[in-house]
């Protein structure tokens, strides 16, 4: 049995290696062609080929709740507003952050100065929430088609252009979440704007709290100098700020009162 099945192996080992030789030849073969030549390509420059590319693109990120809430827009504008009101560098909050120490004055009681410095960031963070408010309504009423002539209407009131000038406008804004009125003089020496504090708990305009004048000029790349002044608490500030490295900046401030206590 088993020489049987040794000699049926070899009989189509051999069958498979002399019938491939046997074969009748190519119609290549009979025209003399090599193998991987063609006689003519004149028909194959004649034809036109179209390519189609198709791409699997991700889904578009879906944003979460903060950005939506608290978008590029509203960051930078209360990080201006906060630099504003506070300074670049917010020297005064150090007062009332936790320590181990009791702040108290000479009679040894607490201290006013802190109180009043958290009241003012306590009423900012007021104003950031009707700010929110304000914004994400205006963005609504600026989508919706029933609405945008309001919108529209509250723009026209609320911005307002005078050109003063060839090289100088006067950009006037009323902010109805903090109660502020801003003019912002553009002009090509420097930064100037002028900002009417009024009583932030009033709805429209009121009696004019503080009066708050800034300017400010790049002199180099790295170099700014700022300059503001209250005219109610009668104080003036100049910072010199310097840009060191890409995340490090320096900074110096000089403060001083210009109107006594007693007016």
């Amino acid at each position: 049995m088993r020489s049987f099945l040794s000699v049926f192996l070899i009989l189509i080992v051999h069958l498979a290696w002399v019938l491939p030789s046997q074969a009748a030849p190519s119609y290549r073969q009979q025209k003399g062609y090599s193998e991987g030549y063609v006689s003519d390509v004149g028909a194959e420059r004649a034809q036109k080929f179209h390519e189609i590319y198709i791409f699997s693109t991700p889904p578009p990120r879906q944003k979460n709740l903060h950005e939506t809430i608290f978008n590029q827009t509203l960051s930078r504008e209360f990080r201006e507003k906060y630099r504003e009101k506070f300074g670049q560098v917010d020297t005064e909050s150090i007062m009332y952050q936790k320590n181990n120490f009791n702040m108290i004055d000479t009679n040894g009681t607490g201290s006013t100065t802190v109180e009043s410095e958290a009241h003012e960031r306590k009423v900012f963070a007021e104003y950031m929430m009707k700010r929110l408010v304000e914004y994400h309504v205006d963005n609504y009423f600026k989508n919706d088609p029933t609405m945008r002539p309001v919108y529209e209407a509250k723009q026209k009131l609320s911005n307002v252009e005078v050109k003063v000038g060839n090289q100088v406008k006067m950009n006037i804004r009323y902010e109805l979440a903090g109660n502020t009125l801003d003019v912002v003089a553009k002009n090509p020496w420097c930064d100037a704007k002028v900002s009417l504090e009024m009583n932030p708990s009033a709805f429209g305009p009121s009696n004019v709290e503080e009066t708050r004048i800034w300017l400010g000029k790049d002199f180099s790349q790295k170099l700014r100098i700022n300059g503001n002044a209250t005219l109610t608490e009668g104080m003036g500030t100049v910072e010199f700020v310097r840009r060191i490295t890409k995340s490090f900046t320096g900074l110096a401030s000089v403060s001083s009162y210009f109107k006594s206590g007693e007016e």
